[in-house]
Order: structure tokens, then C-alpha cells, then sequence
């Protein structure tokens, strides 16, 4: 157990260096399940067995056997890459927004280029219109 703690202080402290591009650090455990912190300040501690995570808005406890792994990454945005050269025909009730959330249109003609999120019923779909 103690090995185990030194361990993930180590990767924790070489690992900091990478961090300044990065705004999350994730925690995944051996099920398979993660947890993201935000990094402004963010504080762990060590106490019998359990790594302590605290930062302005979140705690939490992790069993250090349950640790798979943690690591920085970027907040995600959830918006996949755009589609270029699809058709998209807009049925009655379709909306086109910018990417700032603005309603624009109901259809793709004539709209400037630019990138657009194009929802249909139930699908959104990100469009780039060139």
C-alpha cells in the first residue's frame, strides 16, 4: 500500500510539468469509471489507504487499490468535427444555430461559410457550410 502511495506521488510530480496546457485532472479507477477535477486549486492528500481529492467546487475519495490511473487532459466540448459535402435537408421544424447557440434559419441556403449546428427532430449535427 505504501509503495503504491509513493508511486502515484511520483507520477503525480513528474506529470506536473504536462499540466500547463491542460485545465483537468482525471482519475480512473480499475472498473472503469472516471472522475475530472478542475485544476485551480486543486489539493490531494493521503490518509489510510485513500487518496483525498479537493479542489473549489468538488471532493472525493479514492481507494488507492481501486486506482487504475490519472492524468490531464482538456476540458471536452462534446461538438464532434464538422461534416463537409453532406446533404442536409431540412423538414419542416428544422433549425440551424450558430455555434454560439443563435437561431439563424430554418434552412442552409444562403447562409454565409462558416460552421453550423443543424438539429432535425431528434439529431444535431455540426455542418460546415463553405
Amino acid at each position: 500500500m505504501k509503495l503504491k502511495t509513493i508511486l502515484l506521488t511520483l507520477a503525480l510530480a513528474a506529470t506536473c510539468t504536462m499540466a500547463q496546457a491542460e485545465d483537468r485532472l482525471t482519475f480512473r479507477q480499475s472498473d472503469g469509471t472516471t472522475q475530472s477535477f478542475a485544476l485551480e486549486g486543486l489539493k490531494l492528500t493521503f490518509d489510510s489507504g485513500n487518496l483525498i481529492v479537493k479542489n473549489n467546487t468538488q471532493e472525493a475519495t479514492f481507494a488507492l487499490s481501486s486506482m487504475a490511473a490519472m492524468y490531464f487532459e482538456d476540458a471536452q466540448t462534446g461538438i464532434a468535427s464538422p461534416q463537409q459535402d453532406i446533404d442536409v435537408t431540412l423538414e419542416e421544424g428544422g433549425k440551424v444555430y450558430t455555434l454560439d447557440g443563435r437561431k439563424v434559419a430554418s434552412s442552409l441556403s444562403g447562409l454565409p461559410a462558416g460552421v453550423y449546428v443543424v438539429k432535425q427532430g431528434s439529431q444535431t449535427k455540426k455542418v460546415l457550410v463553405q
